[in-house]
């Protein structure tokens, strides 16, 4: 028995095999509102797409420090 050629297929859904644009806004629409934070219009929320959250968070959010490479928000202002 010959052995196959591959052992793992991933594919690559964003965009490709599956819309999900419309799931990606709403988590940043659910995220937003959770945290008590305005929510932009659907157009500014799909530009957000493809951008890091750490990018998007202190674009819109100077005022508030982020930590380390993760991004975690320390909720307090820059010196």
């Amino acid at each position: 028995m010959t052995r196959p050629r591959f052992t793992t297929v991933l594919f690559d859904l964003d965009g490709t095999l599956a819309n999900t644009i419309p799931l990606i806004v709403a988590s940043y629409r659910h995220a937003l509102e959770a945290h008590g934070l305005p929510v932009p219009e659907e157009p500014e929320l799909r530009g957000w797409i493809g951008r890091t959250l750490v990018d998007i968070f202190t674009k819109r959010h100077p005022d508030q420090a982020v930590d380390g490479d993760e991004g975690d928000v320390v909720g307090q202002e820059k010196a």
